[in-house]
């Protein structure tokens, strides 16, 4: 009875089972197998990293290189520092056990003679400029000068134009400055105007050469401003004057370091009074070094002799970059020195060195 339902094969339990795990092993294997074929085809994609040799341009400038370093690469520099901490600034000094590991992305050389440019020079009564006098001129002979002209020769602009009513002019035209002073002097000016509602800050002085009147020719670097306050139908004030040294002169000695200047002195008028101010232009990181540690330009030179590229110091600008300084001795024909990634700034010291600041945020914004 029921011969055929007997002839029908039925497989075991046991065999469904093991039939069931030997599917999902062979499963298994497949997606272990694919993910590591997946994680060994990802790797080896940036593990070309060449070392980036940077050429200077004109001293005072920042440098650039197209090769950005890889931040996956062990032989690029990584900043210790988390921009967003605020410990970020290790006491404005060298950190040598965070500092001295970190190798050189590339080198650079700049010829030697340029130990006389740029805007960290050694100018006093101890070290007149050194600066080639062909490359002096007058304000009256610069007027005869195009624009193009102007730049490629000297790296100076015409002040003349681009004030945008935020300061005043002593004369309407003859003020010259080198362009990294004149774009810095024009931010300074336009967030005064902003902040204390003023616009009657005069340029007094810019570039100037009179040698037979001043030996030590530091206005003819195009590095130097002098300000005053002009207010109409009474004459001229200087910017500490009784009335108005909280607008005027408070405001500019607790903030020009962060458009990188530094204030040098106030002139005196023929009465022996104080007729306006000086401001330097340096630079944002050495402006900023030398005003939180009170110090002059000469005694921070001094200071930055102690400091090769082992032992940089460190510091942090008003924008809230941090920069490593360091000093390289010159050397006949042309000096060789250690770069660190792609923006930095180097000046001659007008004696026998340089100086290169490198702005180590960039490592973080790369």
């Amino acid at each position: 009875m029921n011969d055929k339902n007997d002839n029908v094969y039925r497989p075991r339990s046991t065999g469904i089972v093991l039939a069931a795990i030997l599917l999902i092993l062979i499963i298994a294997v497949l997606i272990v197998a694919v993910v590591i074929f997946a994680n060994q085809g990802g790797s080896g994609d940036n593990q070309n990293n060449p070392e980036v040799t940077t050429t200077p341009a004109e001293s005072g400038s920042v440098y650039s290189s197209d090769n950005k370093p890889n931040n996956d690469d062990p032989d690029t520099p990584e900043n210790p520092e988390n921009p967003d901490d605020d410990n970020n600034n290790p006491s404005e000094g060298q950190d040598p056990d965070k500092d001295k590991n970190i190798p050189a992305v590339g080198s650079a050389t700049i010829p030697t003679n340029k130990v006389y440019e740029g805007s960290l020079l050694l100018i006093d009564e101890n070290n007149d400029y050194k600066m080639s006098r062909d490359l002096l001129i007058s304000r009256t002979e610069m007027k005869s000068l195009s624009a193009n002209k102007l730049l490629e020769t000297y790296n100076f602009r015409n002040v003349y134009g681009t004030t945008d009513g935020n300061y005043l002019l002593r004369a309407s035209s003859g003020y010259y400055l080198n362009v990294d002073t004149l774009d810095a002097l024009n931010k300074m000016m336009a967030d005064f105007a902003s902040e204390q509602g003023k616009t009657d800050v005069q340029l007094r002085n810019a570039y100037y050469f009179y040698e037979e009147e001043d030996p030590h020719l530091l206005h003819a670097t195009g590095y130097v401003v002098d300000l005053e306050v002009y207010v109409k139908g009474k004459g001229t004030y200087a910017l500490n004057h009784t009335f108005m040294k909280e607008t005027y002169y408070d405001w500019f000695i607790a903030n020009c370091a962060k458009y990188g200047f530094i204030h040098i002195g106030n002139g005196k008028s023929s009465s022996g009074e104080d007729a306006y101010s000086s401001f330097r232009y340096v630079g944002e990181a050495h402006a900023a070094y030398i005003t939180n540690n009170n110090l002059s330009l000469a005694s921070y030179l001094t200071l930055l002799k102690e400091h090769g590229f082992e032992n940089r110091l460190m510091t942090t600008s008003g924008s809230g970059d941090e920069w490593w300084i360091y000093y390289v001795p010159a050397t006949d024909g042309t000096t060789t020195f250690n770069t660190i990634g792609k923006n930095y700034v180097i000046s001659g010291n007008n004696t026998d060195g340089f100086v290169v600041a490198v702005n180590a945020s960039a490592f973080k914004r790369a």
